[in-house]
């Protein structure tokens, strides 16, 4: 990765190449090996002055680190990119980055914390028009409101997030 950077300039190239390693590391749960190459995209993206990149490292670093039952790490990670991602004005990244945020909490039994995350991420979704981030963000409320025994909630949250799929076709 961050050799090849350095041998051949090439730094989108190597970034990416280093993302997809680090996915396919996850996808077979090599999560050390993983979490390596996340830390080096992390580096790469930092020495190529793109934060846009830099956020997106460390969503899948966060991600990685959830995969290991490392909740805190996984906050701060995520917790990082959604100040990056405040500052760039990106509302999409910020929308995906609060889903992740309450997918940990979620894996942590936070189901408040879950369902403000959601909240907010909807509100995202919906400002930006994105119709499956809006499905998304409502299904995750609704399985969280289920486990909660809200159960009207939770019917009210798959309504509407059905509604939201079957809008997409």
């Amino acid at each position: 990765g961050l050799a090849l950077v350095n041998e051949v300039g090439y730094q989108f190239g190597a970034t990416t190449a280093v993302g997809e390693l680090s996915r396919i590391a996850a996808g077979i749960n090599d999560y050390a090996n993983a979490r390596e190459l996340c830390e080096e995209s992390v580096t790469i993206h930092k020495a190529a002055g793109d934060p846009w990149g830099v956020a997106a490292a460390l969503d899948n670093l966060g991600i990685i680190h959830c995969g290991l039952w490392q909740f805190e790490i996984a906050e701060e990670k995520l917790q990082s990119s959604l100040a990056i991602r405040r500052q760039l004005n990106d509302q999409p990244g910020m929308a995906s980055t609060l889903d992740l945020l309450g997918q940990a909490a979620y894996a942590q039994g936070k189901y408040k914390k879950t369902i403000e995350l959601c909240q907010h991420s909807l509100a995202i979704h919906r400002q930006t028009g994105n119709l499956k981030g809006i499905a998304v963000a409502l299904n995750n409320q609704g399985r969280t409101h289920y486990l909660m025994e809200n159960y009207d909630s939770a019917r009210e949250a798959f309504s509407h997030s059905l509604k939201n799929y079957q809008l997409l076709g």
